[in-house]
């Protein structure tokens, strides 16, 4: 349970901090090194088999969520502590999704709770270190954050991880960037503006790669904790 506090707080407020005071794209780019680790985490501790269809599928997967943030066009001059915080927020998620399925025995809301405990108490340690560049105007925002947070995340956050203990590591990291396609298609949706070549080529071969992923003959069986040790 410690460690699952541990790197689920990592993996929120790493990403979080590093959206706040760095560039974006170049986060997101690093966030979405997940699937790799995620793969190779769960061949390490849960013993999950990487073949060459999972294989061509995370190499898809990433192709494609590069294309659609156009990695082309971000600069990569040096490595700064953003980077290296982007990196740990996907690390932190894979290790997370990874405790998640191997604590089976563990009731599924006690792990959330206790994530958002490490969530909260890692923050709070952020925000006192790096100190925000900007102020709300309006203190109104904070009511409907709250709510945000109880709500929706909350609601979201239980359902993702209740498929996350359903599936192998390697298998939810690739379906997970689905989000980014989503959110590229809701963005384009809301606001009525035409999905650029370079979005759709990606979208599609992130679909591709979590079809692949969906159809190879995966275990999916839930690991025991001696098995898996």
């Amino acid at each position: 349970m410690l460690m699952i506090a541990l790197a689920g707080g990592v993996a929120n407020a790493s990403f979080q901090t590093a959206i706040v005071h760095g560039d974006v794209i170049r986060v997101m780019i690093l966030f979405y090194m997940l699937p790799v680790w995620s793969v190779v985490g769960g061949r390490i501790f849960l013993k999950e088999k990487i073949d060459t269809t999972r294989i061509v599928a995370v190499i898809l997967c990433l192709s494609g969520a590069f294309i659609i943030l156009d990695v082309w066009h971000t600069s990569w001059q040096g490595i700064t502590w953003i980077d290296v915080l982007a990196m740990s927020s996907g690390m932190g998620l894979a290790a997370t999704n990874i405790l998640f399925r191997f604590t089976q025995h563990v009731p599924l809301l006690s792990k959330v709770s206790v994530m958002f405990i490490g969530c909260t108490m890692l923050i709070g340690i952020s925000l006192t270190i790096f100190t925000p560049d900007t102020v709300l105007t309006d203190n109104g925002a904070i009511p409907w954050a709250m709510a945000y947070g109880a709500l929706w995340l909350t609601l979201i956050t239980i359902g993702t991880q209740w498929a996350v203990t359903q599936m192998e590591a390697g298998r939810s990291a690739i379906i997970i960037v689905m989000e980014l396609v989503v959110a590229v298609g809701s963005v384009a949706l809301m606001t009525a503006a035409e999905l650029k070549s370079y979005e759709m080529i990606g979208g599609l071969m992130v679909i591709s790669a979590a079809i692949l992923e969906g159809s190879r003959s995966g275990d999916d069986t839930v690991p025991k904790v001696s098995d898996a040790a």
